[in-house]
């Protein structure tokens, strides 16, 4: 089967794009990132904490995230991932997402159970804490990014 040459280019222009955002990232959390590693190893038991005390999450949280502009290597992690089923080269991506908060919809419209995937959005850097900020697939096609560890989501169009 011969590929056309126009999706070549537009596989092209992912790849160069998500090159690009790749090396910005990874600029930027050089700089600003100098949290110690007992944060890293200490990051998992609050992340379960999380998971069992919804009753301490805001709604104010989703309206002050829907607010805001998804980022461009959000998008660009996005169209990887939809193109190739796995996170790009050097991301951690593809585990099973819980949605135990249940912040984001059970089923989908025909009453099928949705199941979720999580991906990080920068690259993975080793010894240093990967952020709070994620993409979330659904198995009907929806994405919803959030800045905040789960506390809140905004879909992607």
């Amino acid at each position: 089967m011969k590929s056309h040459p126009f999706s070549t280019l537009i596989r092209f222009s992912l790849l160069l794009s998500l090159l690009f955002s790749t090396v910005a990232c990874r600029g930027n959390e050089q700089r600003t990132s100098q949290q110690p590693t007992a944060d890293v190893q200490q990051q998992p038991a609050r992340h379960k904490r999380h998971h069992r005390h919804q009753s301490e999450q805001s709604t104010d949280n989703q309206a002050t995230t829907s607010a805001l502009a998804i980022p461009d290597y959000v998008r660009t992690v996005l169209a990887y991932v939809r193109t190739n089923h796995r996170a790009p080269k050097g991301y951690v991506g593809g585990r099973t997402f819980g949605n135990y908060e249940r912040q984001l919809p059970i089923q989908n419209s025909t009453g099928q159970r949705l199941r979720y995937q999580e991906w990080d959005v920068k690259p993975k850097i080793q010894g240093q804490n990967r952020g709070a900020e994620r993409l979330v697939t659904s198995s009907d096609d929806h994405a919803y990014y959030t800045r905040d560890h789960y506390r809140s989501f905004t879909e992607i169009e």
